[in-house]
């Protein structure tokens, strides 16, 4: 899963309102229990086997019952080993959820975090709060990465904690003569294949699964590939489909003619939650791509090509987040996470290259309009454009170039070029800022302009640029 899809108010959340670790705790006392019965049931089925051979029972037919029984016992054993190991691992994970929780950032600072942000916004009438509100947003963006990278982490540890464990079926079946017999052999898989229409299962084979429920239309194809379309009271529609093709896909379509389309392995595609025509496309292994998250959203796109990706088109209508190539994370429009948020429209965001991260619209329970946050041509790239409305940040070309416009209204960054470039404008209205690195030795340039009809444009550096720095 990617989790720098999700703001901290998200990730914060799930950390912090779950079970905790006592379930896990519960469980790891559990199988120690199994481990320990196990391993007195091994010792007593030894010991009971051998006194009977050796004593009470001579010749031929006790031979041939001490060798059929020692699998038995070695069974018995290595069950008792293998539950003990799971004990082990899940104290194991006991110690990840504990680790993650701590480096996660706590719910409350966050809350905190933006009500200071919209309390500062909605009182900037002469400026006065921006240096406090750019500290605020930086603030935010540190506990959304702080968070991305406590999860990503949890993520890893849980994986391998996962990995680590082995089905008994495994043990049970190595075992010879009737309890082999016993066990019966799996039967010949099918297709996976799975299609339903109106709430109807019209076909399904193997380990595909489709529902649906009235004017909803979906298809799974593929090993584990899950496609639901319309399945819900809290999303009524008509003319919505489903379609997950490939391995360990999910494709959830709700509304009114909303498609969620997934082709690749280990993807997912949501379209719409309510609303109307709202579109998610994946093709590409890894990734992930949701549109529109209330009934009141409609015409939201979000799509990829590519592996490792993520594309978000929030809550609002018209918006667009569009990401080519790899590793690529593009959002634009509101924010899904918050509560009754009046949603972003007509927000445009795009990437295209490896590794970059674009942002078009707000985060913030105010609404932005119309905003365009780009990269192209470009690798591990950030352009972000929000907090107002018919803000444009670009990048256009290059490595590791930066563009922000936002806090205000009609505010332009662009990096043209070059690597390491940054331009800022924000914090006020119709500002400019530009950088442009196509010149030799013209690289970690950086341009900014704040405060309201301000502009600052960079094509040299400052060592040759004759207006100075």
């Amino acid at each position: 899963m990617n989790f720098s899809v999700l703001p901290p108010e998200i990730n914060s959340l799930r950390m912090f309102a779950g079970a905790g670790p006592g379930p896990m705790l519960s469980a790891a006392a559990a199988w120690d229990g199994l481990a320990a019965e196990l391993q007195g049931a091994a010792s007593s089925f030894s010991s009971v086997t051998a006194d009977l051979a050796g004593a009470a029972w001579q010749g031929p037919a006790s031979t041939a019952m001490a060798a059929a029984a020692a699998p038995y016992a070695g069974w018995l054993s290595v069950a008792a080993t293998q539950a003990a190991g799971a004990a082990g691992q899940a104290r194991a994970m006991v110690s990840a959820f504990e680790a993650a929780q701590a480096a996660t950032v706590q719910p409350l600072l966050v809350a905190l975090n933006r009500n200071a942000f919209v309390r500062m916004v909605l009182t900037n009438w002469f400026g006065q709060n921006c240096p406090a509100i750019a500290g605020a947003e930086a603030e935010y963006e540190q506990m959304w990465a702080q968070d991305v990278s406590a999860m990503a982490g949890y993520h890893g540890c849980a994986s391998a904690v996962a990995a680590r464990l082995t089905p008994f079926q495994r043990m049970l079946q190595s075992l010879p003569g009737q309890v082999s017999a016993s066990v019966p052999a799996a039967a010949p898989a099918g297709p996976d294949i799975a299609l339903s229409m109106f709430g109807t299962t019209l076909f399904q084979s193997g380990t595909a699964h489709a529902t649906s429920g009235f004017g909803g239309v979906a298809l799974a194809v593929g090993a584990n590939s899950n496609a639901t379309a319309n399945t819900t009271m809290l999303t009524p529609g008509l003319g919505s489909f489903a379609t997950a093709i490939g391995n360990n896909n999910t494709a959830v379509a709700n509304g009114t003619l909303c498609t969620a389309t997934v082709v690749g392995n280990n993807s997912n595609a949501t379209g719409g939650f309510g609303g109307i025509g709202s579109t998610a496309f994946v093709t590409g292994d890894h990734s992930g791509a949701s549109a529109g998250f209330s009934n009141r959203d409609f015409g939201n796109l979000a799509a990829v090509s590519g592996n490792y990706s993520s594309a978000l088109a929030g809550s609002g209508s018209g918006n667009a987040a569009v990401a080519f190539g790899n590793e690529n994370t593009v959002r634009a429009g509101g924010n899904p996470g918050i509560a009754g948020a009046p949603g972003s429209n007509l927000n445009f965001g795009f990437a295209q290259g490896t590794g970059n991260e674009v942002s078009a619209g707000t985060l913030n329970p105010s609404s932005s309009n119309a905003n365009v946050a780009g990269v192209l041509l470009a690798n591990h790239a950030f352009a972000s454009s929000g907090d107002g409305n018919a803000n444009i940040a670009t990048v256009l070309s290059g490595t590791g170039g930066s563009a922000h416009a936002a806090n205000g209204n009609a505010n332009l960054a662009t990096v043209v070029a070059g690597t390491g470039c940054s331009a800022h404008a924000g914090s006020g209205n119709l500002n400019a800022a530009g950088v442009s690195g196509l010149l030799p030795f013209t690289n970690n340039l950086t341009s900014s302009a704040t405060g309201g009809f301000a502009s600052s444009f960079k094509f040299l550096p400052p060592a040759l640029d004759p207006f100075g720095p």
